[in-house]
This record gives structure tokens, sequence and C-alpha cells, in this order.
């Protein structure tokens, strides 16, 4: 907001030395505006121009408006030009296809993501962005090393994002990226410190999902923009929740006071006729403010039953946590918000407590003030590493561009466990020690390791069960399915399963009717084309089909609680568990990257491996060449 060079904003000015051009300023109020002319858009008061929503205002590179939609397809449609441009620029230098995906992580990508990191586009508008940087990628023609497909990726795109140790390249994936970092912002709202964002964040939460709150990063709720009404929360909160955190800490081995702050709503352990509870089904637990299991605890009397509702929910408490609730706990760690101080409880040690990142160091000279007030609090741990003496360390050999849990449990020696305020239990929302991925918790989140994750999951929903699991590695293509147990027939190789497959597509295909598909044009990327448009992907359709279509997917109704319900077998399982480290696959994919080969090499070995390498019958398959183009042209082999 711009008041002008007068008033308040010009008193600033003189006392800091700041100027203020008005003819060279641009405003933007939300709501009335009477000061300003509807005609020229100068407000009269500061000499200012407020411009209609249809022209937004750009502020550190987002265009700001009344209106967010004109504002978000401003700001994307820019982007979406620049990635253009940049991508036709270095299409001119001779990069192999190895080359073009260290380009497109480090220079395409990186222009998408702090902007989307604010606000996410549109799902078409990130398809576009996404299919500019694949083609990209993929390049033209069948060069030396292989490159073509036009802005098919080959392998695909969920094999070439997997880390190096795992059969991938780090191919980037700006959507994941930017997920990711809006997931930072979820996880830190999780993680100790006071800060006034959190406050804000955490009343927007509470007012839109009064049931859960902050919780919600942990539970089994889709959110929708319908209940949080804002697409940058929308943001956080589905990009946290795409990494699939689960329990660290068991449900019955969960301590008094984490039992107590449990909620009851859309929690996977508090389950009625098999589901999760959902405050529609219990309108009293709205009608009595109970949405913890401390809450309800508190209203159970021997002498007073519960109301029947209530009850009802009381029974769906796992007995454990019945119990657990009813009986009084001693605190391990308790805070005096006073004087700033945390007291072990065992031992009585004191620690003085930082407000802004709830780092805590022991304080045994510490003063307490008369009658301080002890409450129970929160404490956890994070693993930070030791300074090692002489020197930074050897390199890893696999070269990899992700961190993994085998290297962090041989290092676990070498890092110290560091105390952190999470807060007194009454205000923690989720504690950060019973939940996180693998074997770390919420205050080891890294956006690095979460965009792992998000590849590791993606893999494992797209590629065949076997074939590829966390940790041990993508199974290439030519070595064909896992070995079969003793007794079984022996399955074929994977080069003959490749090649009946390469035939088959030859043999279907009457010779002389041409190419099969017609092949996207390499520059692709200089021309946006709408999903429709694009060639090859899916026949045109008349009106009555399209109609047609569209009534016979209609008649199936989706229940209300799947569309509001994401269920899982259950919280305590890692989506990602990670298999065996010591696999043929891994160890194949750490020998090709300790070779050291030269790019155009590794990409050969890399492409055979997975049985993308672009020879004639292959080409054939994937409808860049036609029928006749595919044989070897040599008299021997007619």
């Amino acid at each position: 907001m711009l008041t002008g060079p007068v008033g308040s904003v010009g008193l600033h000015c003189r006392a800091s030395g700041a100027r203020l051009n008005p003819s060279k300023s641009n405003g933007l109020r939300v709501g009335p505006h009477p000061e300003r002319d509807p005609v020229t858009g100068v407000c009269a008061v500061s000499g200012v121009l407020f411009p209609p929503p249809q022209a937004p205002i750009r502020h550190l590179g987002i265009f700001l408006s009344t209106d967010p939609a004109a504002g978000h397809a401003k700001s994307f449609a820019g982007l979406l030009h620049g990635v253009r441009e940049t991508a036709a620029l270095w299409r001119q230098h001779h990069l192999s296809w190895l080359g073009r995906a260290y380009v497109a992580k480090q220079v395409l990508a990186s222009k998408v993501t702090y902007h989307a990191t604010f606000v996410p586009p549109e799902a078409s508008m990130w398809a576009r962005i996404t299919h500019v940087i694949s083609a990209f990628v993929a390049g033209s023609g069948v060069d030396g090393d292989g490159a073509g497909g036009g802005g098919i990726s080959h392998p695909a795109q969920h094999v070439c994002s997997l880390p190096w140790e795992e059969g991938g390249v780090a191919l980037v994936d700006p959507s994941i990226q930017a997920e990711c970092l809006q997931a930072k912002v979820a996880a830190r709202l999780l993680q100790p410190g006071s800060h006034p964002w959190k406050v804000l964040l955490q009343h927007r939460l509470h007012r839109a999902l009064p049931s859960l709150g902050p919780a919600v990063l942990v539970s089994g709720m889709h959110v929708t923009l319908h209940q949080l009404r804002d697409r940058r929360l929308l943001g956080y909160v589905r990009g946290f929740q795409r990494t699939q955190p689960h329990r660290l800490v068991l449900p019955d081995a969960l301590s008094a006071p984490q039992v107590l702050n449990e909620r009851l709503c859309y929690n996977r352990q508090v389950l009625a006729g098999g589901q999760p509870l959902q405050p529609r089904h219990f309108p009293a637990l709205a009608e009595a403010g109970t949405w913890t299991v401390q809450q309800l605890a508190a209203l159970v009397h021997p002498q007073q039953p519960l109301p029947p509702p209530l009850q009802l929910v009381w029974d769906c408490l796992p007995a454990d946590w019945r119990a657990t609730a009813l009986q009084p706990w001693q605190p391990e760690w308790e805070l005096c918000a006073v004087a700033g101080l945390v007291r072990q409880v065992e031992s009585g040690k004191l620690y003085s407590v930082c407000a802004a990142n709830g780092g805590m160091e022991e304080a045994p000279d510490a003063a307490l003030p008369l009658g301080a007030l002890w409450v129970p609090c929160c404490v956890g741990f994070k693993h930070l590493p030791r300074q090692r003496q002489g020197g930074g360390g050897a390199a890893s050999d696999s070269g990899s561009d992700s961190g993994s849990d085998s290297d962090s449990d041989s290092g676990a020696q070498e890092s110290r466990r560091v105390p952190l305020l999470v807060g007194p239990w009454e205000l923690v929302q989720v504690d950060p020690n019973a939940w996180g991925w693998g074997k770390k918790d919420l205050l080891a989140f890294t956006v690095k390791s979460a965009s792992v994750r998000r590849v590791q999951l993606r893999a494992l929903r797209c590629l065949p069960g076997g074939r590829y699991q966390p940790k041990s590695g993508c199974r290439p293509k030519l070595w064909g399915p896992p070995p079969p147990p003793p007794g079984s027939p022996v399955p074929p190789t994977g080069l003959v399963v490749l090649e009946t497959g390469w035939r088959h597509s030859y043999d279907t295909h009457p010779p002389g009717s041409g190419q099969r598909g017609v092949r996207r044009p390499a520059a692709e990327f200089e021309v946006g084309l709408l999903p429709c448009q694009a060639p090859g992907r899916r026949a045109r359709l008349g009106v009555w089909e399209r109609v047609s279509a569209r009534h016979a997917a209609e008649p199936q109704p989706v229940p209300p609680s799947s569309a509001t319900l994401v269920v899982l077998p259950d919280d305590t399982i890692d989506a990602a568990a990670p298999g065996d480290p010591d696999s043929a696959e891994r160890c194949l994919w750490v020998a090709m990257r300790r070779a050291d080969l030269p790019r155009e090499q590794y990409i050969v070995l890399y492409r055979i491996l997975h049985g993308s390498m672009y020879v004639g019958a292959f080409l054939h398959h994937i409808s860049v060449i036609p029928r006749q183009q595919a044989c070897c042209s040599h008299p021997a082999c007619q």
C-alpha cells in the first residue's frame, strides 16, 4: 500500500532518507477505494496509479491483483515463455542427453520453482511447462548419443528421476520439487521455534479445520480448496501429505502425553466400522468442543457416564489409550516460561531456551524465580554432524545426488543429539518425535530427502511389482523378471521379452502404410499446444461422441467418505520401506557410477540396461520411424 510522499509516508521518507516517486509507483488495495479515479485509476490522495484487476502489478517477480486468477495466469504465462526462450538458447549447443538433463535441472526448472513455491500453477499449466522441459531433454533426431523421441523420455521419467545408485540419473521434476519446497513450510510449522507466521498459520488451519488444525498434516484427510479457501495454504498441506509421513512410535508404545495429544477425527487408529471418525458423523464432538483424547478423557467420571454419542467415540479408542488417558502420569520435561528454563525431572538439570529456534543449552547456574510455575513440555532431539578432525573427508563413491539411510546409519557415531524445545504439551499440535519418514523424524526434514522420497513413491506406483524397491534400485529390463522360486520354470531373459515386443509391433504394422503415429516435432517447446491439440495423443471425437462418453462415465456415484478420505492400510507402515541395500541392482548402478565413464558411453550403457537403446526396432516400437526404415539397409540383412 503506497500513500505517496505526504502524511505518514512523507514523515518516514524524511526520517529514513528514502524517496518515492508517485508517477513511477503502482498500488494495490483490497476493498473499496473511493479516492481512486475510475477513469485514470490515480488516487487523489497519494497520486499513485492503482491499475484495474485485469492489469496486475509485479512485486518480487509475482504478479498481484485483486483477481488472483488473473495474477497467477500472467505470472506463469511469462514463465512459460521464459522457459521456451531459454530452452531454445541452450538447444543451439551440442549437448548429450545427460548434459541436457543437467541443464534442465540447473537452469530450466529453477526458473519455475521459485514462483511455484508461492502459489502453484494450474494442472494444465504445469503440464505445459513440464512438456517444454521434457522436450528439451529428449532432444531431436537420433544423434551420436542416441537422443531422440520428441518430448518422450526413454527410459520413462519415473525411472530417470530416481537417484543414481537406484538406476536413474536424478532427472528433475519441477512439480515435485516445487511441492517439496512448499512442504518445507508445513514441516517448519511442526518444528520448534516461535515465529509470528506460525501463529497466523495455525489460526488459519484451526479456523478452516477445527477438528484437526495443524494435525491435518499427518492425518488421513484429503483436503480440498473448498475447505481451506487458499491455494497457497492448500499447497503447503498437500505438499507435506504427499510425502506420506508415518508413525515412528507404534500406537501401543506411545507415552501418556503423546496419547493425550492424539486427535479423534481422521485418526487411522480411532476407527468406527473400519473407517476413521469424521466430524459430520459425530456432531456431538463439535457441540462439546472435544477434538483430542485429553479433552474427551476430561469428561469421563466414574459417577457420571458419558452421553451416548461421546461414549461411542470413547469406545472407538484403542484399549491401551483408554487406560493410559485415565491414569496419572509424571512428565519427563518441564518448562518455566517466565524464566525461559527447561528442567529434566529425573536428573534435575536446567537448560536455557532460545525462543527463535527452541535450542536448549545446559545452564547449571541459572537462578530460579520465586514461585516459578513448571508445566509439562515436549522436547525433541535433532542429530547434528560433528566437525571431523583433519579435513572434510572423502566424497561419496556412488556420486549420488541424494542421501541414504545406510549412509546416515554408518555416520551415526559422528553425530550428536541436540535437545530442542517443541513447546508446552497443551500447545503442541503434533509431536515431531512420533512422526517421520523411514528412520528420520519431522525434525530431520529436508527438501532434498523429501524430493527423493516423492520420486521413490512414484516409481513404486508406476513400475511393475518386484522391479523396484527403494534403496535396492530399479531392476534393468535387460535382466528380465526377478528369479523365480526353486522348482518353477525359468522365465525368458529380458532381452527376449524386449525383442518379442518389438517384433510384435513390427508384425502388426501393415507394410507400406507409413508411420503408425505422427512424431511430435523436436522443437515443440517453441510452440504451445493444448493437450487436445497435441498430435498423436488421442483421437478427435465429435460432439455427440463426447456427450455419450460423458454420460457413460456418470452413472457410478462416488461415496462421500472416499471423496474426503485417503484410506491407507496403516499409518505405522512406511510406504517407501527400503529394500536390501546390498542387492545386485544397486551394486550394478553404483559400479557404473564409480567407473567414471564418458557421458556418451554412460548413456549407451544406461539405455541398453533399461531396454531403451535407439535401434530401428525400438524406434519403430515407439512410433518414431516408419516400418520400412526400421530394418537394416545392408544387402546381407535383406
